[in-house]
């Protein structure tokens, strides 16, 4: 009985956010032209292995895990980020997902210091030729219930980029 409940705890699964970037024209706009703005993922979100009954949490400041992507050209751009609520196996099994108002942060250049804003929020970027690009980080909580089926479990972040309204 012991040797089962040891295997039963040992048992683990493995978690991913997969990002997609979009770049869009909010309506009224003139579509992205060239030296315009766009967005590409540098980094995926990694739960990596996650064990029933425990939460797993990846800060913006964990730069092994937490998500990157990098934001790209000129002018004034939103940035908007489409939050999962759960992760879901491919039987089904669902990994409840949490997003606090501090998994983000971005950054123009890879030595300044990221600053967090609310992933909830959309987040307004000012890109310039001769400056860095801006760096979007994510984090959040993986909230594993405690009789969770073993097995990969993935979602999807979509990230678009918006050029406001003239």
């Amino acid at each position: 009985m012991i040797g089962s409940t040891a295997r039963r705890r040992a048992t683990a699964f493995g978690g991913a956010l997969f990002l997609v970037a979009a770049s869009l024209s909010a309506p009224g706009s003139a579509p992205a032209q060239p030296g315009g703005a766009g967005a590409s993922v540098v980094k995926q979100l990694e739960f990596g292995t996650l064990l029933p009954g425990m939460p797993e949490v990846i800060t913006v400041n964990d730069v092994l895990r937490r998500a990157e992507v990098v934001v790209g050209g000129q002018g004034a751009v939103d940035v908007r980020l489409i939050l999962p609520t759960e992760m879901v196996s491919s039987t089904g099994a669902r990994v409840p997902l949490f997003f606090g108002t501090t998994d983000a942060a971005w950054s123009q250049g890879p030595s300044n210091t990221p600053t967090p804003f609310n992933p909830h929020e959309v987040k307004r970027v000012i890109l310039a030729p001769g400056r860095p690009d801006v760096r979007i980080y994510l984090g959040g909580t993986a909230r594993v219930p405690a009789d969770q089926l073993p097995g990969p479990y993935t979602a999807t972040v979509t990230v678009l980029v918006v050029r406001p309204n003239a």
